[in-house]
Order: C-alpha cells, then sequence, then structure tokens
C-alpha cells in the first residue's frame, strides 16, 4: 500500500498547498489549481508552480513545490491497479478545493460567510475527506482482497464516516483562523458541539474499521487518527468557551503516548475500543478535578 498513499498524499498536500497559498491572489491560486487538476486527471500540461514558492514560508510546502513535476511524473508512470484510485480521490479533493475557493471569494474579515446547510457540509466533508477513506479501502482491498475481516462494501461505508469525521475536528479546531477570516464551515447558528458528536460516532466507526483489519502495521496506522482525533474532541469539549479564539492541541508528549499505548495494544491482541473510549473521557487535574490543560502541540490531521 506504500507507494499508492505515499504518492497520493504527495499529490493531495501539494494542492492543499496551492490552494492555502493566502499570499498569492485568489486568482491566480484558482488558476494554478486548475491547471494542477487538468494535469492530475487528464495529463495537461505540467503547470509551471515556481512563482508559487515566494507565497510560501513553511520549507516542506517549499520543497514540495519545487518537487510537483516529480510527484505528477511518478502519476503518470503507475500503471497497476492504483491509478484509478489515486486520480478518483485526486478528483474530488481538487473539486472540493475548487467550491471552496469559489464560496469563499468574497469572504472578508468580520463578513463571515456561512456553508448554507448541514448537507453542504456534509458533501463538502466527503469531497476532501470522505473520499480518502474510500480510496484508502479500495487500495488495501487491491493489495490484498482478504485484508479485512468485513465485507468491502461496509469498509467502504466506515471508512467514508471516519473521514468526515476527521475533516468536522478540523473544522471546529480551525475556527479561530476561519472565522476572522470570513470563513464559516458551519452553517450558520450550527452548534461546534453538535459537530462534534457527529464526529465521535465517525470516529466510532473508524474504531471497527479498525478492529476489522489484518496486519498490525495497517492496524496502527489506520488506528491513531481515530485515538488523535479523540483526544482532541475531549480537548475542544473541554475548551468549548475558547477554541473560537484560540487553537487547541493536544501535547506532543500526549501524542507520543497515545503511539505507544495503541502499538501496545494492537501488538497484543487488545481491544482499542475501550482505549478510544478513555481518551474522550475529561482529564482529571492535580486537585482531582475534571479538566484539561491547554497544551500546544499535535493536531489531528494536516
Amino acid at each position: 500500500m506504500r507507494p499508492a498513499c505515499g504518492l497520493g498524499y504527495l499529490l493531495a498536500r501539494l494542492c492543499d498547498t496551492v490552494a492555502d497559498a493566502s499570499r498569492a491572489p485568489l486568482s491566480r491560486r484558482r488558476a494554478w489549481l486548475l491547471e494542477l487538476r487538468e494535469a492530475l486527471l487528464h495529463e495537461g500540461a505540467l503547470p509551471d508552480l515556481s512563482p508559487l514558492l515566494s507565497c510560501l514560508d513553511h520549507p516542506g510546502e517549499r520543497t514540495l513545490t519545487e518537487r510537483a513535476r516529480d510527484c505528477l511524473l511518478a502519476l503518470r508512470a503507475s500503471d497497476g491497479p492504483e491509478r484509478e484510485p489515486l486520480r478518483e480521490v485526486l478528483d474530488s479533493i481538487t473539486r472540493g478545493q475548487l467550491l471552496d475557493l469559489e464560496f469563499f471569494a468574497n469572504a472578508a474579515p468580520g463578513q463571515p460567510h456561512h456553508l448554507p446547510s448541514e448537507d453542504a457540509l456534509i458533501l463538502y466533508a466527503d469531497a476532501v475527506a470522505g473520499c480518502v477513506g474510500r480510496f484508502w479501502t479500495r487500495i488495501a482491498w487491491q493489495s490484498n482482497p482478504s485484508f479485512a475481516t468485513e465485507p468491502l462494501d461496509r469498509m467502504m461505508a466506515w471508512g467514508t464516516r471516519f473521514g468526515q469525521a476527521l475533516q468536522w475536528i478540523n473544522i471546529v479546531r480551525d475556527r479561530h483562523e476561519d472565522l476572522p477570516n470570513g470563513r464559516g464551515y458551519l452553517p450558520d447558528g450550527e452548534a461546534p458541539a453538535v459537530w462534534l458528536d457527529r464526529a465521535e460516532a465517525g470516529l466510532r466507526d473508524g474504531i471497527r474499521y479498525t478492529a476489522a483489519l489484518r496486519g498490525l502495521r495497517l492496524r496502527l496506522a489506520t488506528a491513531l487518527p481515530a485515538l488523535l482525533g479523540a483526544a482532541t474532541i475531549r480537548e475542544l469539549r473541554a475548551h468549548a468557551n475558547t477554541f473560537d479564539t484560540e487553537r487547541i492541541k493536544i501535547s506532543r508528549n500526549e501524542a507520543s503516548a497515545i503511539v505507544r499505548g495503541a502499538a501496545w495494544r494492537i501488538v497484543c491482541q487488545r481491544p482499542l475500543a475501550a482505549y478510544f473510549e478513555t481518551l474522550l473521557q475529561p482529564k482529571r487535574t492535580n486537585s482531582g478535578g475534571t479538566g484539561a490543560s491547554k497544551s500546544r502541540g499535535t493536531p489531528v490531521t494536516g
């Protein structure tokens, strides 16, 4: 699975880099993204992204943009069964990104635009994240048709809801940045707590998905986003009065502890469901009460 998933991640991250380069004019970002989409899906001309470099500060994004041609050529060189699901997931992701750019084109500080409905948010989360759950499932199945103990259609449904859940967590977590810039991903008047509840349900499907997998590495790689997501939901709920104005993340120490805890349970064939429920529970303070520290650390997803 690793080559296909690695290439898919790099290409999706490249598209993210273009769409999120806020120092570049919106019209230019949209044009670059359309050129990228044409190159990805229809083998159009390889776009020249060198002007984008002056708009990027993150060294990883700069390196990825400099190597964009190599990533695109790697996709064109792939001729195995992974090529179709790669193009399908990139089709969905870039479509969602273009809709994002168009919908929020006139967003401005103090004048937030909100997605119009619950259905619109569900469709958006599916376009940019639910599709990743389906992609992961297809690549795993193509690598090994007996990759799971559950039927493929059930794994696809669980994977879709798992991906959507991670996107809803990110949307709530990033409100402190999005709202001041006029980007309201939750429909106007919708309570963030409702979407955290939905995300929790989707993460439970992720735990069910993980439990059905064969193979220790595959199970660990799939479990970690669900477990990190559970801890992030806990922190967001604990800071419900402040996450609109400050970034809430779990600490790096806790993230490392979750990796170790997941690995130990998987190797020892212990169920992850109880661990998942523990991570959702409020932390206890030194005084014996409940609460959570305003830790700085690792987000759920990039």
